[in-house]
């Protein structure tokens, strides 16, 4: 009997090493590319037929290329947005040794019009299909990808795009990870397990979803797992919590928009739901807690879901709600690990000044000298900054400033485009709480973190632009950094320019000290 439990448990063991993915479980957004038109897929009604294409995605500093086929899914989003949702299939050849081993299918989910919240909308959906993932034992993995994709509409001159968008698994590797299988019969929704019912009609309550059903098995598949009946949600697009321009309503519910909630689950016993609602109001500050860590990657909205605001006014009125943004955001850069250069700090140099200023100054990175003091500008390079900014007539203390890597960097040890995307969700997050009138990026690495350039600084500065942080369009210019000029005093005059140049902007803007 201990040897026939011995091979049992041994066998489920071998089941479970078997289901366990390798590509679902990185949190890391993937960078990719890929091209198609999308006019040509939409076109094909056969679910069949499948479009090659190149798909290249990053491991390390290089891009991985692979043939993959493609096709459109879906029937609303086909017929109506721009860019349609997308079943991917993997070539089984191309597959192994690689992240996607094991995958023979895939849903790529893109954002549904070319309007300006597209990526925001998407993203939303990424993180409905997480919250889903906190409260459903069952459910569909997904991974985040930042997409360059490639409209081949006109061949002569391709438009190239960075999409939000992310990959979900097929349904038989859901069922095949709970040792199941995908039933593909109909069955009234009485006969689905109940609390499993229950979890799912609560949830597309709390996100403020109707375009479901399963009396209709519509936006549902069905599980079979240990002789239950299992349903299993997807495509969320159409709830409140995402909102978009495109959704409509579904007239025989009664309601006048969809961000008005109808419950849409069945009868059950009472004690199922008491159950079920106590699973969710344990997990609420966890869910609000994964909505906030997204904040800083929205573009039009910082907080589109937190209901608990006022999305009218994303302004920070009050100093002491401000101070008290600044200390968490300090704290959450605390928290981050495997950062070697926080393990080579002695302190997290996050920023000084006056925190209700018009002018935000961002720098490259702390050195040895703000290491040591703790404090941010130090030693000939902040001697430098101030005379710098003196002679504009503006003083370091009416200003804020901050740095676009928090640790401290040596010759040695420059940040690279690693460090600076790691830091960059948290200097964006920053830039919205300081919500300032106009941004200054001094040095490469506070132009790469805020806005993805990575050219030199001779080719960037002296010219006024803009960028979009939360919900508001801020002017920025880009000069060499301080530590640079003395390195290199010849381009002080360079300098001086743009100097110029943002004295004339602080006038223009009215901004008074």
């Amino acid at each position: 009997m201990k040897q026939f439990f011995i091979l049992l448990l041994t066998s489920s063991l071998i089941i479970a090493q078997k289901t366990e993915d390798k590509f679902f479980t990185s949190n890391e957004t993937l960078e990719a590319k890929i091209s198609f038109t999308p006019k040509t897929l939409k076109k094909s009604i056969v679910d069949t037929v499948y479009f090659d294409t190149n798909f290249a995605y990053k491991i390390g500093d290089s891009f991985q290329e692979m043939e993959i086929g493609i096709r459109a899914r879906g029937n609303f989003r086909r017929s109506t947005c721009y860019y349609p949702p997308v079943k991917v299939d993997f070539k089984k050849k191309k597959t192994k040794g690689t992240v996607f081993e094991g995958h023979k299918k895939m849903k790529l989910v893109l954002p549904c019009l070319k309007q300006k919240d597209k990526n925001d909308n998407i993203l939303k959906e990424f993180i409905v299909y997480k919250l889903f993932e906190m409260v459903y034992p069952y459910h569909f993995k997904t991974r985040r990808l930042s997409l360059e994709f490639t409209d081949l509409t006109k061949k002569k001159k391709p438009v190239v795009e960075k999409l939000n968008a992310f990959l979900i698994e097929d349904d038989k590797k859901v069922a095949q990870y709970h040792n199941g299988k995908v039933f593909e019969r109909f069955i009234p929704p009485l006969a689905m397990d109940a609390d499993a019912s229950v979890r799912n009609a609560m949830f597309q309550y709390m996100i403020g979803n109707t375009d479901f059903s399963t009396a209709y098995q519509h936006n549902n598949k069905l599980l079979y797992i240990d002789k239950l009946i299992i349903p299993l949600p997807y495509d969320f697009d159409m709830s409140g919590f995402i909102n978009p321009s495109y959704a409509v309503v579904n007239e025989t519910l009664n309601i006048a928009n969809i961000r008005q909630r109808k419950y849409r689950g069945f009868k059950r016993d009472d004690d199922i739901f008491y159950k079920v609602r106590d699973i969710f109001v344990e997990k609420k500050s966890d869910m609000l807690a994964l909505i906030k860590s997204f904040e800083a990657d929205f573009i039009f909205n910082n907080e589109p879901q937190n209901r608990y605001k006022d999305l009218k006014n994303n302004l920070i009125n009050s100093n002491s709600q401000k101070k008290q943004k600044l200390s968490d955001l300090k704290n959450l850069i605390n928290t981050i690990e495997d950062c070697n250069l926080k393990k080579a700090s002695k302190n997290l140099l996050f920023g000084s000044g006056n925190i209700n200023s018009s002018i935000m100054l961002i720098g490259d990175a702390p050195g040895e000298e703000e290491d040591e003091s703790g404090l941010l500008f130090q030693g000939d390079v902040g001697k430098l900054l101030e005379k710098m900014l003196l002679a504009i007539n503006v003083s370091m203390d009416n200003i804020y400033l901050t740095y676009s890597i928090n640790y401290k960097t040596t010759d040695e040890r420059k940040p690279n485009t690693s460090d600076i995307k790691r830091y960059s969700k948290f200097l964006k997050q920053h830039i919205s709480i300081i919500n300032p009138q106009m941004l200054i990026l001094m040095g490469g690495t506070a132009m790469e973190a805020v806005t993805g350039l990575k050219s030199k600084i001779s080719d960037e500065r002296g010219k006024w632009k803009e960028i979009i942080i939360g919900s508001k369009t801020v002017p920025f210019m880009i000069s060499f950094s301080p530590s640079y000029l003395i390195r290199f005093p010849e381009n002080k005059k360079y300098s001086w320019e743009d100097l110029k140049m943002i004295k004339q902007k602080i006038q223009d803007l009215n901004i008074k000290f």
